[in-house]
C-alpha cells in the first residue's frame, strides 16, 4: 500500500539557529501558545506554501535548491487537518534532488509539539533546581567528594592560660568549719591558686615542711575558671559557664577566594564549623543546624581536680529547645599534676625528736649507774643504746627528700599553653568550590523525593532529573514516551534564547549574584567564570611545528603584556575572549659550511672506510682501487648539491671530475681556476677552495687534488690543506697537511662560492 501523502494545502516555516536538537538535553519552557509561537518567529528563515510532505516518513519535497537550506535545522508547519495547531521538529538532513528540488529529512520534536497536551502528576526527583535557595533550604546528602578542605584560621578559646591551685586539709586554719563547697561539690581540702611564677608556692611549702602531708595534692588549671585574686580560694566559689558566638555565613561570601553562585555550598559538607581540642578530638558541627545569626558554644568547666571543661553546642542546636544535644560535645583535659618536694629529715625530727632525745638521755644515765655499781655489762648496754639513737638520726639526715604529686606536668600542650579548645571554619578549597559550584548550577541540587514538578523554578534555566516518571495527556504513546524519557535521562529547561549559557544570573530568593562573566580562551588555557576586576592567568598552547607564540587578542579587557605566552590581564565587566596566535619559526641563519669543513667530518677515515667506499660506488658504480683523491672532492659537493660549480651536468658527467687534471680544467672552462700564490698573488685561497698539486712543481703535470683548510701569510706563515688518498703510513687516509703559503707545489686554485653552499 503507497504511502499516504498530504495534500499540498500546508505552510511549512522553515527555522535556522534554533539550539535545541533531538537528543532532548535542552528544551525551552513557555507559559502558553502565543509565548511559544512568538518566540520562534525570531528564527525564521523561510516560509513554503503549498508543499507537499510525507507525515509517516517524515520528508519534505521543496521545489528550491538545496544549497538554500543547508544552514536550517528546526521547522514548524500547520497541519490543516488539525485546525490551527502548529507541529514542531527537527531537520535532520538536507539532500539534494536535483537543481531544483530538495528534499527535507526531519524528526518529530515531540516536546514543543504536544507539551501543552499534558499535565504532570507527582514524579519522584532525583534532583532539580528548587525554587528556594537560601543557606539550610537544601541539605540533602550529595554524595561528591569534597577534596582537601582548608580552613579560615584558628581561634583559640582561651584554656591555654593557666595557674597552680595547691589543695591543704588542715583543720587548724582560721576558717576551717568542717569543710568547704566548691563548683557545688563538698570538699575537705582548702584550695589556694597562684600564677607558676609565684614566690608564695614555695612559702606555702615551706610553711607546711614538717607537715607535708597536709599539702593534698597541687595541679594546673585555666585561669578563666579561677577568681581574679591569687591567694586562697573562698568557700563557695563557682565559675558559671560562658557562651562563645561565630558569625554564620550569608551568601556572597568567600569560599578561599571563590565566590559560590549556589548557596547549598555554605552548608555541610561543604562549609561548617569546627572544634579541636588540640589532642586528637574534634566536634565539627553544621552551621544550617543552628538557628538565628550565630553559631554558638557553651563551655564549663570544674577548677576542683581533676580539671575537666566541657563544650557543646548551643543556640537550640538542631531544634533543640533545651540548647542540649548529649551526644554532642567535646571534652578537654589533661591538666596536670605537679611535683613537689619536702625534707625528709624535718619530717622525722618532727615525728621522732622527742623520743630520740629520751631515750638518749636515759641510756646515759644507765652507762654512768652501771660504772658506779661495777657493773661493766650495763655499762655496755648503755653504750650501745646511746649509738643505736644517734644512728637512727645520722640515717635520717642523709634521707633523699621526699617526691609528692606528679611528675606529669611538661607534656607539649601545657607548655607552649596551647590545652585548649580551638575553632575553625572548614570550607572547600577553591578549586573543588569552583567545581561543585559549577555542577549545581548546572544541575541544580539533589532531592530524592515525591515533588511536584516546577518547570519555571528559576528565571533563566531549569534542570530536573526524575526516575520514572509518568505524564498525564491526549497526545500519542510515542509523545509521553519521548518526554517521560527526557525527564528520566535529565533535561534542562530555558526561559529564553540563551542554551548553554550558564553564566546567567539564576539565583530566586537572594541578592543577585556577584557580577562573574565567562572568559573563552582559544589555543590555550584558562578559561571559566570569573568575578569582574579579578586577576586571571592565560596561558597558550604549545606552538604547532615550525611555529612560536606571537601575541594574544582578547575582544573585551586589556591585556598588558600580549606577547607573552603566559601573562595575565584583569577581568573586565563583560564576556570576552581571549585568543593566542602563532606564527611561523624565523629560519635560523644557515652555519657557514664548504667543501673543506664537510670533508673534515671524516678526517681520519683510511681506505676503504664506508664513507671512501660510497664516495668510489658514486662515482664508478662500483668499487674501485683507482685513485680517489677528486672523487671524495666532487663526493662532498655532491653531498652539499653544489656540483653546478663543477659544471655538472652543463659541461659533462660527473665521470670527468675523478681525474685531477680535468678537474682543474672544469675550473678554467668556468672562469674561476687561478695560479697558486707561489706563482701568482693575485688571488688569495680561501677554506673550501679546490687546490691542485704537483709534487714537482710543474703546473702542467698535475698529481693531487686537495682542499684549503687555512691560509695565513701574518704571524705563523702557512697554508693548510685537507685531503684524500694521502698517505698515512700503510695506507691512505684523509689527512691535513701543512706547507709554506707560496709552496711551488699548489699549483692551482679552483675558486667556489662558499655563499650558496648550505650545510645538510
Amino acid at each position: 500500500m503507497p504511502t499516504p501523502s498530504i495534500p499540498p494545502s500546508s505552510v511549512i516555516e522553515m527555522f535556522t539557529d534554533v539550539p535545541i536538537n533531538g537528543s532532548y538535553e535542552h528544551t525551552f519552557y513557555f507559559g502558553s501558545v502565543p509565548e511559544q509561537t512568538k518566540f520562534f518567529d525570531q528564527f525564521l528563515f523561510r516560509k513554503i506554501y503549498y508543499t507537499t510532505y510525507n507525515r509517516q516518513n517524515q520528508e519534505i519535497m521543496i521545489n528550491e535548491k538545496a544549497d538554500d537550506y543547508y544552514s536550517c535545522n528546526y521547522l514548524r508547519f500547520q497541519n490543516p487537518r488539525f485546525g490551527t495547531k502548529y507541529f514542531y521538529g527537527f531537520i535532520t538532513d538536507v539532500l539534494y534532488v536535483n537543481e531544483n528540488t530538495t528534499k527535507i529529512l526531519w524528526e518529530m520534536d515531540y516536546i514543543q509539539s504536544y507539551w501543552f497536551e499534558f499535565t504532570f502528576p507527582q514524579q519522584y526527583v532525583e534532583r532539580c533546581h528548587g525554587v528556594t535557595d537560601e543557606i539550610g533550604d537544601n541539605i540533602v546528602d550529595e554524595s561528591v567528594a569534597v577534596g582537601e578542605m582548608v580552613n579560615t584560621g584558628y581561634q583559640p578559646a582561651g584554656y591555654g592560660d593557666t595557674r597552680v591551685v595547691i589543695a591543704v586539709g588542715d583543720t587548724r586554719l582560721d576558717d576551717f568549719r568542717g569543710g568547704y563547697v566548691y563548683n557545688y561539690m563538698y570538699s575537705g581540702l582548702q584550695l589556694y591558686q597562684y600564677s607558676h611564677h609565684s614566690h608564695e608556692i614555695k612559702e606555702l611549702i615551706k610553711e607546711y615542711g614538717t607537715r607535708s602531708s597536709a599539702i593534698a595534692m597541687m595541679y594546673t588549671c585555666p585561669v578563666k575558671l579561677l577568681p581574679s585574686t591569687e591567694g586562697s580560694i573562698g568557700s563557695s566559689f563557682q565559675r558559671d559557664g560562658e557562651v562563645l558566638q561565630f558569625p554564620k555565613p550569608i551568601f556572597g561570601q568567600s569560599i578561599d577566594g571563590y565566590i559560590p553562585r549556589n548557596a547549598k555550598l555554605y552548608t555541610y559538607p561543604f562549609y561548617f564549623f569546627h572544634v579541636s581540642n588540640n589532642n586528637g578530638g574534634g566536634l565539627p558541627l553544621r552551621y544550617e543546624f543552628f538557628e538565628g545569626d550565630f553559631a554558638k558554644v557553651y563551655i564549663q568547666g570544674s577548677y576542683v581536680n581533676p580539671v575537666q571543661i566541657k563544650l557543646r553546642p548551643g543556640g537550640n542546636y538542631k531544634r533543640n529547645n533545651s540548647g542540649y544535644v548529649p551526644d554532642e560535645y567535646l571534652m578537654l583535659a589533661d591538666y596536670p599534676q605537679i611535683s613537689w618536694v619536702s625534707d625528709y629529715y624535718q619530717q622525722w625530727i618532727a615525728q621522732n625528736g622527742v623520743n630520740t632525745a629520751l631515750s638518749t638521755i636515759g641510756n646515759i644515765l644507765n652507762v654512768g649507774a652501771s660504772v658506779v655499781t661495777g657493773n661493766p655489762a650495763g655499762a655496755i648496754s648503755g653504750v650501745a643504746g646511746v649509738i643505736n639513737s644517734l644512728s637512727s638520726a645520722y640515717v635520717a639526715s642523709n634521707h633523699a627528700d621526699i617526691i609528692r604529686g606528679g611528675n606529669n606536668s611538661g607534656n607539649a600542650n601545657m607548655v607552649r599553653g596551647e590545652n585548649d579548645f580551638f575553632f575553625t571554619t572548614y570550607t572547600l578549597n577553591k578549586q573543588m568550590a569552583r567545581t561543585i559550584d559549577s555542577f549545581f548550577t548546572r544541575y541544580g541540587y539533589a532531592q530524592k523525593r515525591l515533588m511536584n514538578l516546577v518547570f519555571w523554578a528559576r528565571p533563566s534555566f531549569t534542570y530536573i532529573k526524575t526516575y520514572n516518571a509518568h505524564v498525564n495527556g491526549t497526545a500519542s504513546d510515542k509523545a509521553k514516551k519521548c518526554i517521560q524519557d527526557a525527564l528520566n535521562r535529565g533535561i534542562t529547561f530555558w526561559r529564553g534564547n540563551f542554551v548553554g549559557d550558564y553564566t546567567r544570573d539564576n539565583s530566586v530568593s537572594h541578592a543577585p549574584h556577584p557580577d562573574y562573566y565567562t572568559l573563552l580562551v582559544n589555543d590555550g588555557f584558562g578559561a571559566g567564570e570569573y568575578l569582574a576586576g579579578t586577576t586571571v592567568t592565560i596561558k597558550a598552547n604549545n606552538p604547532p611545528e615550525g611555529m612560536i607564540f606571537d601575541h594574544w587578542e582578547i575582544t573585551t579587557g586589556i591585556i598588558p603584556n600580549p606577547t607573552s605566552p603566559t601573562t595575565t590581564f584583569t577581568m573586565p565587566e563583560a564576556n570576552t575572549q581571549a585568543s593566542a596566535f602563532f606564527r611561523e619559526k624565523t629560519k635560523p641563519e644557515p652555519e657557514p659550511w664548504n667543501l673543506a669543513k664537510q670533508l673534515q667530518l671524516h678526517l681520519g677515515e683510511v681506505e676503504w672506510s664506508s664513507w671512501i667506499t660510497d664516495a668510489q660506488v658514486w662515482m664508478f658504480g662500483s668499487f674501485t682501487t683507482a685513485p680517489w683523491c677528486a672523487t671524495c672532492v666532487a663526493y662532498c659537493a655532491y653531498e652539499l648539491n653544489c656540483l653546478d660549480q663543477f659544471g655538472v651536468p652543463a659541461l659533462g658527467s660527473k665521470r670527468e671530475l675523478a681525474s685531477t687534471t680535468s678537474m682543474k680544467n672544469r675550473f678554467a672552462t668556468l672562469g674561476k681556476l687561478h695560479p697558486g700564490w707561489g706563482y701568482d698573488k693575485s688571488y688569495t685561497p680561501k677554506q673550501g677552495d679546490v687546490l691542485f698539486i704537483s709534487w714537482s712543481s710543474n703546473p702542467s703535470d698535475l698529481d693531487h687534488t686537495a682542499l684549503c683548510w687555512g691560509f695565513s701569510t701574518e704571524g705563523v706563515s702557512q697554508l693548510t690543506y685537507i685531503g684524500g688518498n694521502q698517505g698515512t703510513g700503510d695506507k691512505d687516509g684523509i689527512t691535513m697537511r701543512t706547507v709554506p703559503p707560496d709552496s711551488k707545489i699548489i699549483c692551482w686554485i679552483g675558486e667556489m662560492d662558499n655563499s650558496k653552499i648550505v650545510k645538510p
